[in-house]
């Protein structure tokens, strides 16, 4: 793997349009973003695995609000945050995606309020935080969307599929 002692050890965007495609982005770590980092512009991930990142936020996957994801028919997995994130955190759109395994202390999955995070028929299961083992929410700033997605066998001490921190 890579390692970057800033943002985004396997991909780091700082603006523009990327397309990830059927690419394994795996063994990686930064402090922010360690599978991939987007401070702004527009990425798309295809049929693409993120596994076994390590980072301070965003484990697999970080974008700044600036940025939009499009993540589809993707994997999410065994990735590490010390704090948010173990899988994603940002203004993203996923579908068809599997975030299971992370580990975090909040959002083991996902972590929300960053932007709007939209997840149709994904799969968040087995994933552990202190707070939200699959997905977790600050309390304030922008929703997550959650449609036809399956929410399993997530831990936490603290809203083991869903928690929402306070203050």
């Amino acid at each position: 793997g890579n390692t970057s002692s800033g943002n985004g050890g396997g991909i780091e965007v700082q603006i523009g349009r990327v397309f990830v495609t059927e690419s394994l982005v795996s063994q990686n770590s930064a402090s922010r973003g360690a599978g991939l980092y987007a401070a702004r512009g527009i990425i798309t991930v295809e049929r693409s695995i993120f596994s076994g990142n390590d980072a301070l936020d965003g484990g697999g996957i970080y974008g700044e609000r600036r940025a939009r994801l499009t993540v589809t028919d993707s994997e999410v997995v065994g990735n590490t945050s010390l704090d948010a994130a173990g899988g994603m955190l940002g203004r993203i759109t996923a579908s068809g995606t599997t975030i299971s395994g992370n580990v975090a202390a909040r959002g083991g999955g996902v972590f929300g309020g960053v932007g709007t995070m939209r997840l149709t028929n994904c799969t968040i299961s087995g994933n552990q935080a202190t707070t939200g083992g699959g997905v977790d929410h600050p309390g304030s700033g922008s929703p997550i969307v959650l449609a036809s997605t399956t929410i399993a066998e997530n831990s936490a001490s603290f809203g083991g599929g869903v928690g929402q921190d306070v203050g």
